[in-house]
Protein backbone atom coordinates (compact mmCIF):
# COMPACT_ATOMS: atom_id res chain seq x y z
CA UNK A 1 0.00 0.00 0.00
CA UNK A 2 1.48 3.18 -1.08
CA UNK A 3 1.69 6.60 0.85
CA UNK A 4 -0.80 8.38 -1.14
CA UNK A 5 -3.40 5.39 -0.56
CA UNK A 6 -3.06 5.72 3.37
CA UNK A 7 -3.72 9.22 3.11
CA UNK A 8 -6.94 8.65 1.01
CA UNK A 9 -8.23 5.95 4.04
CA UNK A 10 -6.87 8.08 6.52
CA UNK A 11 -8.73 10.96 5.23
CA UNK A 12 -12.03 8.80 4.19
CA UNK A 13 -12.18 7.84 7.91
CA UNK A 14 -11.50 10.91 9.75
CA UNK A 15 -15.15 12.17 8.76
CA UNK A 16 -17.16 9.00 10.14
CA UNK A 17 -15.10 8.80 13.48
CA UNK A 18 -15.35 12.63 14.16
CA UNK A 19 -18.90 12.97 13.49
CA UNK A 20 -19.23 9.91 16.22
CA UNK A 21 -17.07 11.39 18.35
CA UNK A 22 -19.35 14.52 18.16
CA UNK A 23 -22.16 11.73 18.66
CA UNK A 24 -20.77 10.92 21.47
CA UNK A 25 -20.11 13.99 23.38
CA UNK A 26 -23.08 15.24 22.75
CA UNK A 27 -25.44 12.23 24.30
CA UNK A 28 -22.78 12.61 27.11
CA UNK A 29 -23.61 16.40 27.15
CA UNK A 30 -27.67 16.02 27.11
CA UNK A 31 -27.37 12.97 29.91
CA UNK A 32 -25.68 15.38 32.12
CA UNK A 33 -28.51 18.36 31.84
CA UNK A 34 -31.37 15.35 32.09
CA UNK A 35 -29.80 14.88 35.61
CA UNK A 36 -29.72 18.57 36.34
CA UNK A 37 -32.97 18.78 35.36
CA UNK A 38 -34.25 16.01 37.83
CA UNK A 39 -31.87 17.50 40.54
CA UNK A 40 -33.60 21.05 40.08
CA UNK A 41 -36.83 20.15 39.86
CA UNK A 42 -37.85 19.79 43.81
CA UNK A 43 -39.23 22.61 45.06
CA UNK A 44 -37.83 24.19 48.09
CA UNK A 45 -40.07 23.76 51.14
CA UNK A 46 -41.15 27.37 51.04
CA UNK A 47 -43.09 28.21 48.49
CA UNK A 48 -44.04 31.90 48.74
CA UNK A 49 -40.69 32.80 49.18
CA UNK A 50 -39.38 31.11 46.09
CA UNK A 51 -42.32 32.58 44.51
CA UNK A 52 -41.51 36.01 45.27
CA UNK A 53 -37.91 35.34 44.32
CA UNK A 54 -39.32 34.42 40.49
CA UNK A 55 -41.35 37.24 40.48
CA UNK A 56 -38.58 39.97 41.27
CA UNK A 57 -36.66 38.03 39.14
CA UNK A 58 -38.75 38.00 36.31
CA UNK A 59 -39.79 41.89 37.18
CA UNK A 60 -36.13 42.59 36.59
CA UNK A 61 -35.69 41.19 33.31
CA UNK A 62 -38.84 42.87 32.27
CA UNK A 63 -37.60 46.54 33.55
CA UNK A 64 -34.50 45.57 31.41
CA UNK A 65 -36.27 44.49 27.98
CA UNK A 66 -38.24 47.69 28.17
CA UNK A 67 -35.10 49.81 28.80
CA UNK A 68 -33.76 48.24 25.44
CA UNK A 69 -36.60 48.33 23.54
CA UNK A 70 -36.55 52.27 24.12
Amino acid sequence: MDLNTLFLLLVGLACPVGMGLMMWMMNKNMNQSTDNLRKNKELPSDLEDYLMQLRLQRQLLDDEITELEV
